[in-house]
């Protein structure tokens, strides 16, 4: 599956970001077997996410993002 719209990234941090924002995870593509690829449903302000990940303009609540960062830790750790 490689849709035109789908979000990714291989960068931890930022999948996390964009949980807290709302986006769905589509799946893990696991293809290379040195690096995980977070991929998510349609997000059509992807970009804008990472650039204000980037830049610092980001606001998220602390507590929400340690939840969405344990979330993501057994996602990567879960055979699927």
């Amino acid at each position: 599956m490689n849709d035109v719209n789908e979000f990714r990234t291989s960068d931890f941090y930022i999948a996390v970001y964009a949980l807290t924002q709302g986006a769905k995870i589509a799946y893990l593509d696991r293809t290379d077997p040195r690096r995980v690829v977070f991929v998510f449903e349609t997000l059509k302000n992807g970009e804008n996410l990472v650039r204000d990940f980037l830049y610092r303009k980001a606001l998220v609540d602390p507590q929400d993002f340690v939840e969405k960062i344990k979330v993501l830790k057994q996602l990567l750790h879960s055979n699927d």
